[in-house]
């Protein structure tokens, strides 16, 4: 349920490079880290950082954050186009 947001094939090549392996390491998932950090209102780049610092961090107790964080932000849709 948490974690990366899918991506397209075009997307790891265009934007991930060689970021794509450890990104695409874990599962992705319905909320994480950059949909409860500004969504569409962050940059790609910024998205990978989230991304990355979410791979490197994760843990059942970060999990139950960003899915407590996700419901404001959905009842907001700030950052959603």
């Amino acid at each position: 349920m948490v974690g990366p947001r899918p991506v397209v094939q075009e997307e790891v090549i265009q934007y991930l490079g060689s970021k794509a392996a450890k990104i695409l390491s874990v599962r992705p998932g319905l909320t994480g880290i950059w949909q409860v950090s500004g969504r569409s209102d962050t940059s790609y780049s910024r998205r990978i950082q989230l991304d990355e610092e979410y791979v490197d961090t994760h843990s059942l107790l970060l999990d139950l954050k960003l899915i407590l964080k996700t419901i404001p932000s959905m009842i907001s849709s700030k950052g959603a186009y």
